[in-house]
């Protein structure tokens, strides 16, 4: 039995200082003192979690997000109506001024 020193990088150990075979079973051993140094360390580097609370709409926030989809509304139904004016003007000026079709034979 050999030892060989490791470090614990991403969840998987890697050795550090050795090669070993692929397919080779290994047993980890790591000390009490160690684990809580490693421990204490990731509490203190990682970072501080924040926490966001968002309150519901109420009052005066809740009216305007009304209006404000109401005026959505009907901005949409204004742009449908404009294209379909549009593709009526567009019909209209492809049979404007071309007259009775005269077969050529």
């Amino acid at each position: 039995m050999k030892a060989y020193k490791g470090v614990v990088e991403n969840g998987v150990v890697v050795v550090i200082g050795g090669r070993l075979p692929e397919g080779t079973v290994v047993t980890v051993t790591v000390g009490e003192g160690e684990l809580l140094r490693a421990r204490i360390t990731n509490v203190l580097k990682r970072p501080r979690k924040v926490k966001v609370r968002l309150k519901p709409n109420t009052g005066l926030a809740a009216t305007l997000s009304e209006q404000a989809s109401r005026v959505g509304e009907q901005a949409s139904r204004v742009g449908e109506q404009a294209s379909s004016a549009a593709a009526e003007l567009g019909q209209a000026a492809l049979g404007y001024g071309r007259g009775p079709r005269v077969a050529n034979d």
